[in-house]
């Protein structure tokens, strides 16, 4: 290792340890999944020859379907062909000046559209940041708002990360930083896309107000549409657009389309992105199609249908909490959200219950390190409205059976769970709750028996059966 940098030396065992887990997981059926239906109702999927029920989608509203949507994409195309291929420094398509016109109606704010939110991530951070700047990076937030951000260390400005959500240590920092930076800049997710919890929106206000020097950079991507007037999304559910932050979003989840939406507070700030940031100088427009859709979106979000949308939504979301709570599983979302993280500490427990509620049908996510701290493993799923009530009950039954038969088969209990998240865990477990479930499920599996039969006919009805709910 001599003359060799120890931060690439990290770098690349991190790599090798991240290449590693997801192989295992990949060979075990688990991840890198490929979809075999010839249609998609946003509902139904088909792996390995079997039909699941989705639980993995983040298209909250169910747009994605949706066939004014999909006719106005056809429309753009016939209109306008598959692409505009030019850079948008010189000459954009002509559905983008509607599109903007309409996203700026929504938000009442100057806006930016990029082709995703992680390219907008790459173009707009390096110009709202200068030399002598401190970025203080959520532990939580989205990887590519981590990426970018430290592609602009090369520029002078100072990175930290902050544990999640932690605001007594934000506020030491901004203390700390006021005296010897310039702007100090929090990076953190509106909707965390793997806890399904969410950041403190009105407590970061409160410091913008409190420190001049504190700005805010909000992704939002899993808040747009499920919240706030016209869909605007949880962060701006909770506060208007404050002066020292920016919003970024995205309209490839509930919104039903493609592309990264940022929202600033001055038109200046705005026409700078749009005039330097590299990804609209140098990359493509995107696809007709895809503005089309983008188009009648839009045109639903400013209409009354939203909030009927934005209420189903909410309605189907506190059910599936209710039936969380019931079956006593160590939920640690945020009950207002559509993404659920169910903790089970160890990627072999989540390993365990993905594969056993793929067998029952239901196609749900586990999540491991990277995407969430080692040691801190869940099952992660969603909730659209392409579920009806029945779906969500039937998949919580069968989550709550396999949870308990897992934690008994990996030799472990709700108190390693507790432990292993109690810095970030909101759920209370039972100790009485959790010793009567554990010994329920260990008297099941002591009064199961197996018999052989060489005819089918001599097998009668098996008095014993296993349940555990």
């Amino acid at each position: 290792m001599k003359n060799y940098p120890l931060i690439l030396y990290y770098h690349e065992k991190k790599l090798d340890l991240i290449n590693e887990i997801l192989q295992n997981s990949k060979s075990k059926g688990l991840t890198h999944h490929e979809a075999e239906e010839k249609t998609y109702n946003g509902k139904n999927i088909r792996l390995n020859e079997k039909s699941l029920i989705n639980f993995g989608s983040c298209s909250y509203m169910g747009l994605e379907t949706d066939h004014r949507l999909k006719k106005a994409a056809i429309n753009a195309i016939e209109k306008f062909g598959i692409s505009y291929s030019s850079s948008r420094a010189y000459l954009s398509s002509p559905l983008y000046s509607e599109l903007e016109c309409l996203l700026e109606s929504l938000f009442d704010a100057p806006v930016v559209l990029f082709a995703s939110v992680s390219i907008g991530h790459q173009g707009v951070i390096p110009i709202i940041t200068e030399q002598g700047d401190t970025i203080l990076l959520d532990q939580q937030v989205h990887t590519s708002v981590q990426d970018a951000a430290r592609k602009v260390q090369c520029s002078g400005v100072g990175l930290q990360v902050v544990r999640h959500n932690d605001l007594d240590t934000l506020e030491q920092k901004i203390i700390e930083l006021s005296s010897q930076t310039g702007k100090i800049w929090y990076m953190c997710d509106g909707v965390y896309s793997m806890y399904g919890d969410v950041a403190p929106i009105k407590a970061l206000i409160a410091l913008a107000e409190r420190y001049p020097a504190f700005h805010i950079y909000v992704d939002d991507a899993h808040g747009m549409s499920c919240f706030g007037n016209n869909g605007t999304g949880f962060v701006m559910s909770q506060t208007p657009l404050h002066p020292n932050m920016v919003l970024c979003t995205g309209m490839a989840k509930a919104f039903g389309a493609i592309g990264g939406l940022f929202v600033f507070h001055n038109k200046a700030l705005a026409e700078k992105v749009r005039n330097c940031a590299g990804p609209l100088i140098f990359s493509g427009q995107q696809s007709s199609a895809v503005l089309g859709a983008s188009i009648a979106s839009a045109k639903i979000h400013l209409s009354e249908e939203i909030n009927i949308r934005q209420n189903a939504l909410a309605a189907h979301i506190s059910y599936c909490h209710q039936l969380l709570k019931q079956h006593g599983l160590p939920n640690i979302s945020d009950a207002r959200v559509p993404v659920f993280f169910i903790a089970v500490g160890t990627i072999s427990m989540a390993s365990n219950l993905v594969k056993r509620m793929l067998n029952e049908g239901f196609y749900i996510n586990g999540t491991t390190f990277p995407a969430v701290p080692e040691g801190c493993s869940g099952i992660r799923f969603t909730i659209t409205l392409h579920h009806t009530v029945e779906d969500i009950k039937n998949m919580v039954e069968a989550l709550a059976k396999h949870f308990f038969l897992a934690l008994h088969e990996e030799g472990r209990n709700l108190q390693d769970i507790q432990r292993a998240f109690r810095r970030i865990a909101t759920f209370e477990i039972s100790n009485e709750e959790a010793k009567m479930r554990t010994e329920r499920i260990r008297e099941t599996l002591h009064k199961i028996k197996v018999t052989r039969h060489s005819e089918i006919t001599l097998v009668e009805h098996a008095d014993d059966t296993l349940s555990v709910i």
